[in-house]
């Protein structure tokens, strides 16, 4: 017997204020809620349906509502009110979520597992990649530097492709509360010294990617730290001008996905 919800509510006027403010970080943050859209994010989230707070759903795209979704309160959204979903081009479908509760950083302390931080990286997209990336690759814990674009964005959930539901995501990280985690710091640089592909395996290893427009931000150039940091680069073999950050923290992902192979 097919499940799927046929009827969906009508949607109430708080709801709609709801989905409104949620295109909005601080408002993301008040409520510990944020927006996936798409029929790829719904699927992705039939695993964890304890995560979702409702589903809402444009009339022609009911059936497209995964039936183990079936039981989740559902908003029906008219043709007038496309403005309710949040991305530029809207699937039609989608789910208020509840956030994840952040483990604390010193947690990490002790966890012998590779950390990716992203110091300022700040296009959406970009930073979406990078999650499903690490996802793809078995990096379980991922660190977002302030000044860094919200992870809990419409546009970086979509674009991580459920990554978003896996990994761990602490946000609003800064250098020196990384640098009590007393870890090695490894930055992915152009100019690094060593090449990503030749470096000793590190599997504590803090691994750094800088923002698009600025690199590397300056305040991990300062000679106390010099003992502490070091800097990577991944060769260029073609004649391409640069790998912007979401490119470049893939590559990473994938070497460091390796370190048992090339430590063994």
């Amino acid at each position: 017997m097919d499940s799927r919800p046929t009827s969906p509510l009508p949607i109430s006027d708080s709801r709609r204020t709801l989905l409104r403010s949620l295109s909005r970080r601080k408002k993301r943050r008040e409520r510990g809620l944020f927006l996936a859209e798409g029929v790829r994010l719904l699927s992705e989230l039939v695993s964890a349906p304890e995560m979702i707070e409702f589903l809402y759903v444009h009339p022609d795209m009911v059936e497209k509502i995964p039936t183990e979704l079936s039981s989740c309160t559902t908003y029906l959204i008219n043709s007038e009110e496309s403005d309710l979903f949040s991305t530029e081009h809207p699937q039609g479908v989608g789910a208020v979520v509840r956030m994840p509760q952040s483990p604390p950083l010193s947690d990490l302390r002790t966890l012998p597992i590779p950390l990716l931080f992203l110091d300022g990286v700040s296009d959406p997209g970009n930073a979406g990649t990078i999650i499903r990336g690490a996802d793809w690759f078995g990096i379980d814990w991922l660190l977002f530097g302030k000044g860094s674009v919200d992870p809990w964005n419409p546009k970086t959930v979509r674009a991580s492709m459920g990554g978003s539901f896996r990994v761990t995501i602490v946000e609003g990280v800064s250098a020196a509360e990384l640098l009590s985690l007393n870890r090695r710091i490894y930055l992915l640089s152009a100019d690094g010294e060593r090449s990503l592909g030749n470096m000793p395996p590190d599997p504590t290893g803090v691994y750094v990617i800088g923002s698009e427009a600025h690199g590397i931000s300056p305040e991990w150039e300062e000679p106390g730290l010099k003992e502490r940091v070091e800097r990577l680069s991944i060769p260029r073999v073609g004649s391409g001008e640069s790998l912007n950050a979401a490119m470049a923290a893939t590559i990473l992902c994938w070497e460091l996905s390796r370190v048992d192979e090339r430590s063994g």
